[in-house]
Order: C-alpha cells, then sequence, then structure tokens
C-alpha cells in the first residue's frame, strides 16, 4: 500500500468512525428516552451526512455541538 492510500483510508476510517459517534448518540438517546424527537432526528441525519460525505454542513455544526453537550449532561459517554 503506497502512503497515500493508506492516509485515504485513515481518514475514511475516521469520519467514519465520527458519522459512528452521532449514530450512537441518536440510539442512545432513543433507548434511553433522552433529548427531544427533533434532536435525536438531527443527530441521526448528522451521522448519516458525515459518513456520506465526511463531514456535516457549517450550519449542523453549532447545533450539533450544543446537542451532544446536553446528551453529555444527561449520561452519554461517547
Amino acid at each position: 500500500m503506497k502512503k497515500t492510500e493508506i492516509k485515504n483510508t485513515e481518514a475514511k476510517e475516521g469520519k467514519v468512525a465520527a458519522g459512528n459517534l452521532w449514530l450512537a448518540l441518536s440510539k442512545w438517546a432513543k433507548e434511553n428516552n433522552k433529548l427531544e424527537a427533533w434532536e435525536r432526528k438531527f443527530v441521526f441525519i448528522v451521522g448519516r451526512t458525515v459518513n456520506k460525505n465526511g463531514e456535516m454542513s457549517e450550519k449542523q455544526k453549532p447545533i450539533a455541538e450544543k446537542i451532544l453537550a446536553k446528551a453529555k449532561e444527561e449520561g452519554f459517554e461517547g
């Protein structure tokens, strides 16, 4: 494997891991009846977006950060 291929693979794996964080948050919130329904849906969409495109939009970032902070206050350990 070439160095560029390794870097691309590592970058992809990192993005997938980031997307999986948001999907895990969505699942945790649903299973534990945490967050509001729109927040659970939002983080699910963010997870899919990150897995597909590699990152969320600039408009999604501040909202996602607030929801993640709220979830951590409520016990999310992701």
